[in-house]
């Protein structure tokens, strides 16, 4: 019997077993349940106010069940998926549990991407209580860190928003002396001509 058949007759008990007790990986996981996601949006019928907003709390389920764990790169990924969808449940609910429950301290990428996705109108458009989304974001990650700072402070956004939400960061954290300075200093170097978003007048 050559090698070969003999291995193959050794191993195949083994993978049989294998296969049978096969656990999906948790990126498989997430990777179906972001296709549930897209099939949810693809199949969502807007012409219904009533299903619309079925669908709209079906997609804050899962968005939320991903958020009480932490998990900012699922939550980046549905709202990739959901971005069609009246601005993403029209805010940044998830993101904000998402920051609320996040250990790792990687909330400046969490805020950063909101402003990607949300750019103007997160700092500037606001809600019931007249307060940017972004206020609440901020507001509800414990302690903003420099870091998180400067790359709010470095993005790409035009001056007039970036002063807006330099008034939100304030309100937010009632900043110390100390951190108006550091900001003032970062957003000064976003103002100059190699800023495409920088806009003289």
């Amino acid at each position: 019997m050559c090698f070969q058949h003999w291995f193959a007759r050794r191993i195949s008990p083994i993978r049989d077993v294998l296969q049978s007790s096969y656990i999906p990986s948790w990126r498989s996981r997430m990777k179906a349940k972001k296709n549930l996601v897209t099939s949810i949006i693809e199949n969502a019928d807007i012409t219904s106010p009533h299903a619309f907003a079925q669908v709209m709390h079906r997609l804050n389920d899962i968005m939320l069940a991903a958020a009480a764990k932490g998990r900012i790169s699922v939550i980046k990924e549905f709202h990739e998926a959901a971005w069609d969808m009246e601005r993403q449940i029209n805010g940044t609910t998830a993101l904000i549990e998402a920051i609320k429950h996040n250990k790792r301290g990687r909330n400046d990428v969490v805020i950063a991407f909101i402003l990607d996705k949300y750019g103007s109108y997160a700092a500037s458009a606001t809600d019931d209580h007249n307060k940017p989304p972004l206020f609440h974001a901020i507001k509800a990650d414990g302690g903003i860190q420099q870091k998180t700072i400067a790359a709010l402070a470095s993005h790409n956004i035009d001056v007039n928003t970036r002063e807006k939400f330099g008034r939100t960061v304030f309100e937010a954290h009632k900043l110390t002396t100390r951190s108006a300075n550091f900001i003032r200093k970062a957003w000064s170097k976003t103002r100059g001509a190699n800023n495409p978003a920088y806009k003289p007048g």
